[in-house]
């Protein structure tokens, strides 16, 4: 389990396994967490659900995180690309994670 992990981190994964990867997302100002470049063979994405946090009695817009889950499905290594972004002309951050998938 990976909470806002610093771009270029490397994750090792048993083959089988499962990743959850975290994220600050705040999509009320139109910006959400998109998945940019993933090697299917290698990785599967079981989810992807939104959470807001809990927020004062009367204020809108308020953030919230995004949770990805992975599975592991075969050995090698590859990379996983996500982008914080509007649209794909506004992008705020990409992520870029270097996984490795072991027996």
């Amino acid at each position: 389990s990976f909470t806002e992990p610093a771009n270029g981190t490397d994750i090792m994964l048993r083959s089988g396994g499962t990743l959850l990867l975290e994220l600050d997302s705040n999509p009320t100002t139109g910006y959400f967490w998109y998945m940019k470049d993933i090697n299917s063979s290698q990785l599967d994405l079981i989810s992807d659900e939104y959470f807001a946090d809990p927020a004062p009695e009367g204020m809108t817009g308020s953030g919230g995180h995004q949770m990805f889950a992975f599975e592991a499905l075969s050995t090698g290594k590859s990379k996983l690309k996500l982008s914080y972004e509007r649209s794909p002309n506004d992008v705020v951050e990409t992520l870029t994670l270097n996984i490795k998938v072991r027996e």
